[in-house]
């Protein structure tokens, strides 16, 4: 008579474990997702102050903030500089934010000849991987999530220090993918390269308007 119990029994048994399996399976993803995002580091992200952006951006404290908030998460941020600004086609910047070990963004403006907008966008910015997208800044503006680039006009035709037809590519680069949404993203990449580029057109001594505003809001997708 004691039969039909321990089948109760014994099904109960097997209930319980297939419950508890299942509960730990599920505690054993939160804490693997918990360790992914961070959540177990011993480390507390560095926080990039604005008088630590690099000098050819004008407004320090956005930049600190998009850096702050956009960049992947490190407990050390070291920002670079390089200059070669001769006047004429030699003129060159760059602004680059490394993590200790590997470069995440790069900001970077140099004098350039191109015969058409398309040859420039093809051959002399970096692969615009992802939905492109156009603003009005300079000639012409361009955006992808990982990277916003401006053609800048800057020296007249028959300059004599200069090569004819000689103007500025701006752009800024996310080597290491930004953390917030696409649109984010765009947003962000945009506001540094039009910063830099306002800086590297009185810089470069460019003789032609920049034809860049002062704000330039993402297109959308």
């Amino acid at each position: 008579m004691t039969e039909p119990h321990d089948r109760k029994h014994s099904r109960k048994s097997r209930v319980y474990g297939l419950v508890a399996a299942a509960g730990t399976a599920a505690v054993a993803t939160a804490v693997s997702l918990a360790y992914y995002f961070g959540a177990f580091d011993s480390w507390t992200r560095e926080r990039i102050q604005a008088d630590e952006v690099c000098r050819n951006l004008n407004d320090k404290q956005s930049a600190a903030d998009i850096f702050n908030s956009a960049l992947p998460p490190s407990s050390h941020y070291d920002l670079r500089e390089r200059f070669s600004t001769d006047t004429g086609w030699r003129y060159r910047i760059n602004c680059g934010v490394d993590d200790g070990d590997n470069r995440l963004l790069s900001l970077t403006a140099h004098t350039f000849t191109a015969p058409s907008q398309k040859v420039w966008e093809d051959e002399l910015l970096p692969p615009l991987k992802g939905k492109a997208t156009y603003f009005d800044a300079g000639v012409r503006g361009v955006s992808t999530p990982g990277v916003a680039g401006i053609y800048v006009p800057c020296y007249r035709s028959g300059r004599k220090d200069a090569l004819p037809n000689t103007d500025l590519n701006v752009y800024a680069l996310a080597v290491e993918p930004l953390q917030g949404s696409d649109k984010e993203n765009r947003q962000q990449l945009i506001d540094l390269a039009l910063d830099f580029a306002h800086t590297a057109h009185k810089q470069a001594d460019c003789d032609r308007p920049s034809k860049l505003p002062d704000r330039v809001t993402a297109p959308d997708v």
